[in-house]
């Protein structure tokens, strides 16, 4: 399948809304409280992080349209999301191994991200990308009685 890993675009924001709703839906709604998923849509969520951070997203485009997207902040690998339907696919490798060029580029020697105990899958993606699990603490961002797993991995080359 032909892909392309490219600089978020301004027309991009609606289907990065789309991407994050359609991974809230899959992920995490079933594991957090319907409080927490209530204040998340009334909150507009994911519209307002496309708003804000499209610029600096990396963006997995696929023939049949957006597949997935990541976004890292100073070393900090802040979202990393593929679309179920283009799961299992080479995406979410391809979007971090961009994340990560681009943390190398800009001098960080670490890249850290979070994730929560229930995310087995991220877990063991991230960990099959050489990630390590250094923490675990409470997951405040939800209020849903997460535990949220810090993760970290060297960028050194070598």
């Amino acid at each position: 399948m032909s892909r392309t890993i490219r600089p978020g675009r301004e027309a991009d924001r609606a289907g990065l809304a789309v991407i994050l709703t359609e991974t809230f839906e899959n992920t995490w709604r079933p594991a957090i409280t319907r409080h927490a998923a209530h204040r998340y849509e009334t909150e507009d969520r994911a519209r307002r992080f496309a708003d804000k951070h499209w610029a600096r997203c990396l963006v997995a485009e696929m023939p049949e349209g957006l597949a997935g997207f990541g976004f890292a902040d100073e070393g900090f690998i802040d979202a990393l999301h593929v679309r179920p339907a283009f799961a299992g696919q080479g995406v979410g490798q391809d979007l971090l191994a961009g994340l990560e060029h681009q943390m190398r580029r800009d001098g960080h020697r670490v890249a850290t991200l979070e994730t929560d105990t229930f995310n087995l899958r991220a877990r063991a993606f991230y960990r099959r990308a050489g990630y390590v699990e250094l923490d675990t603490y409470p997951d405040e961002e939800w209020d849903s009685g997460l535990t949220t797993v810090l993760m970290v991995k060297s960028l050194r080359k070598g």
